[in-house]
């Protein structure tokens, strides 16, 4: 899975996510927030990729249910993962 992120100022939301055109994802990460806050929205929106949340929200789930295990599924391997990427410079969370 080709994941990439991207900041930019956004003035409500704390991230986008979409799903691209070749099966990648492109995560849009608010610029105003802290890296601390940057990393753990990385890791929210990992959850909804990993969970492919954007058929369930199709399906008819409740988008409160869906975002509430999306925290949930930010596990200890995500969180690893995200750290690790930061760490190497991966992305652009600059």
């Amino acid at each position: 899975m080709e994941v990439y992120v991207k900041t930019y100022p956004l003035p409500t939301a704390r991230e986008l996510v979409r799903q691209n055109d070749d099966g990648s994802y492109t995560i849009v990460v608010n610029s105003s927030l802290c890296r601390e806050q940057q990393l753990d929205v990385v890791a929210h929106a990992l959850g909804h990729i990993k969970n492919d949340d954007w058929t369930r929200v199709g399906d008819g789930e409740s988008i409160g249910v869906i975002e509430a295990e999306a925290d949930r599924r930010k596990d200890d391997d995500i969180i690893q993962y995200v750290r690790r990427l930061d760490e190497a410079g991966g992305g652009e969370l600059e």
